[in-house]
């Protein structure tokens, strides 16, 4: 649900998301389905724009089945943008901290992504850097169990690339 508020330019923004892995309590023996509620805040300033939001994971099985330290998540973030008029260009940022049941590694964490976007005709190019405050310490452990280093690979910085169309 999104609505302005009043002439103040500000949209606030609320809703649930739902994450389903349809198969996942075949594959690994348990569900990783989870949910979580949404709210935030929007409003643009000439080319500018920002938000700040909050993601709640309430308990709920996900949480218990992980044997998560918590039984709840709760995720923080702001984000600014910048797109020169009459430009295709958007300039973006986020950044976010998660701290509860689903810590990467059993850390709290701090998320970022810094990036840049072309749009063209339908076609939208981005190329953003996007990457965590994990150390490879931090995820040591896990990879040291697993025999593996995935936990490192997934929390270090790295560059991506996407293009996406809309019609």
């Amino acid at each position: 649900y999104a609505h302005a508020l009043g002439s103040s330019g500000v949209t606030a923004d609320a809703g649930v998301y739902g994450y389903l892995y349809p198969g996942s309590r075949k594959a690994v023996g348990i569900s990783e389905n989870y949910y979580e509620v949404y709210a935030d805040l929007a409003k643009p300033f000439g080319p500018v724009t920002t938000k700040v939001g909050i993601n709640y994971a309430p308990k709920q099985a996900y949480f218990r089945n992980f044997a998560t330290p918590t039984r709840y998540n709760v995720y923080g973030y702001g984000e600014l943008g910048f797109a020169p008029a009459n430009t295709p260009f958007l300039v973006h940022s986020h950044l976010g901290h998660t701290a509860g049941g689903l810590d990467f590694a059993g850390h709290s964490y701090l998320d970022y992504t810094v990036g840049a976007s072309y749009k063209w005709k339908a076609l939208l190019v981005d190329l953003s850097l996007v990457g965590t405050d994990l150390s490879r310490s931090d995820t040591q452990r896990f990879d040291t169990f697993y025999g593996t280093t995935d936990f490192h690979r997934a929390a270090k910085t790295a560059v991506v690339g996407s293009v996406s169309a809309s019609f």
